[in-house]
């Protein structure tokens, strides 16, 4: 019992975390912004006044970072 668990646990956690990569895409120093399910990379990104801004459009896009992309510039 304790073992299944450790797994609930431990699945549950890396669900939110790729929740909240995918939600908020960024890159920052001392950030890791890989993930498995939404992989941003630098190139994702241009810069403007020293802030990130993730590019419209990427070909290499997953159906999932496509659809974290299309919220992101729904909000802007």
């Amino acid at each position: 019992m304790v073992s299944f668990t450790h797994f609930i646990v431990i699945v549950m956690g890396l669900g939110v975390g790729e929740y909240f990569n995918c939600k908020y895409p960024r890159v920052e120093d001392g950030y890791s912004s890989e993930g498995y399910v939404c992989n941003w990379e630098e190139d994702d990104f241009y810069l403007i006044n020293g802030q990130h801004i993730l590019t419209p459009i990427d070909s290499t896009d997953n159906c999932f970072e496509e659809k974290a992309r299309k919220k992101y510039w729904e909000k802007r």
